[in-house]
């Protein structure tokens, strides 16, 4: 706090109130960021004039040991836990980000790239890219594995060619979601930002609505909403709606809950009323096999007769037979007729006698 203490506290279990683990005196001035290891164990507090290392353990809060302290020319602003916990970042008034080896206290890169102080950074989930943002409304995106910037977004003239939309005033916060493609930010006096990562053009534009200056931004619920803070002293959770558009991409929850609660209570009778023809169309279902049974007998004692009837055509007497060729219906012979000869022709002519 502003007073130079530094206190933790444990979550409580299904809503309980939360435990007080203990307090600890700074070396140096209030805290600007306070990010927790991976382990719960420790957590790291940054101050303007260098950072220092808690234990967390209940009853034995205290600071483990210090280091960057007394740094010349610059105060620290902001800080940020690589997911791993062993890298530390924390930026500057002199717009530079300098990171650490918490296994060694020892500095290991500086990033430089801002004009103006940085105000808020954030590492994606696998650690690769570190966001930052500053005083002038700039944000970058970081590549660690090359120390260099990737995308300068809300720059101006920096700007991409397809850029997200701009934001007057400082961007103060700046977050990336559990899975690493969509970054969001937020300006001071409150809109968001949020926007594909790599694809910066697939973005949009959220004002809060706060009425004071916005201080935070979080995405919570798996990525599924986000969650601002303000000096108005409201928390406000955004959502996307079940029939989200590009104009309307996300809304405040608690709106969209009042209105579903309206909806779900208008269409009671609706639902009441659409389980009724359910057991009749249950009844139907259940004769629906009975007449199958009886299209498929009368399908056999079809087929019986039929059979009867061919085996009756098939046996015809041989009067009848000699009756049909007297008609003339008597079948063409399978070969012609041989002549005399043993030669074979169509038809076979007689000579007249002399």
């Amino acid at each position: 706090g502003a007073d130079g203490t530094a206190a933790a506290w444990r979550a409580g279990a299904d809503g309980t109130e939360p435990v007080a683990l203990g307090s600890a005196d700074l070396p140096s001035a209030a805290a600007v960021g306070v990010c927790v290891h991976p382990t719960g164990k420790y957590a790291a507090v940054v101050a303007p004039e260098g950072v220092h290392v808690l234990s967390l353990a209940e009853g034995a809060c205290g600071v483990l040991l210090s280091f960057a302290e007394g740094a010349a020319g610059h105060a620290h602003t902001c800080a940020g836990l690589h997911p791993d916990g062993l890298i530390l970042a924390a930026g500057g008034d002199d717009g530079n980000i300098r990171l650490w080896d918490l296994r060694t206290q020892a500095p290991v890169a500086t990033l430089e790239g801002h004009a103006a102080a940085v105000t808020a950074l954030a590492f994606s989930e696998n650690g690769y890219h570190v966001a930052s943002a500053a005083q002038d409304g700039a944000v970058f995106v970081w590549d660690l594995r090359k120390l260099k910037i990737v995308a300068r977004l809300n720059a101006g003239a920096d700007n991409p060619p397809k850029a997200p939309p701009f934001v007057e005033g400082p961007v103060v916060s700046v977050c990336f979601d559990p899975s690493g493609k969509t970054l969001a930010y937020v300006s001071r006096p409150g809109e968001i930002v949020l926007t594909a990562v790599k694809d910066w053009g697939t973005a949009v534009r959220i004002p809060t609505g706060h009425g004071k200056d916005v201080t935070a931004l979080r995405f919570m619920g798996g990525g599924a909403w986000i969650a601002t803070a303000a000096k108005d002293r409201a928390i406000k959770f955004w959502g996307v709606p079940e029939e989200a558009t590009e104009d309307t991409p996300m809304e405040d929850v608690a709106t969209a809950d009042a209105k579903k609660a309206g909806d779900n209570t208008a269409n009671d009778g609706d639902n009441t009323a659409a389980k009724e023809p359910t057991k009749e169309g249950g009844d139907a279902a259940s004769e629906e096999p009975k007449k199958k049974d009886g299209d498929a007998e009368e399908k056999v004692e079809t087929a019986k007769e039929t059979e009867e009837k061919e085996k009756g055509d098939n046996s015809v007497p041989e009067k009848g037979k000699e009756e049909e060729d007297a008609a003339g219906k008597r079948k063409a012979p399978s070969s012609p007729p041989k002549t005399p000869e043993g030669r074979t022709s169509r038809r076979t002519r007689r000579t007249p006698r002399k």
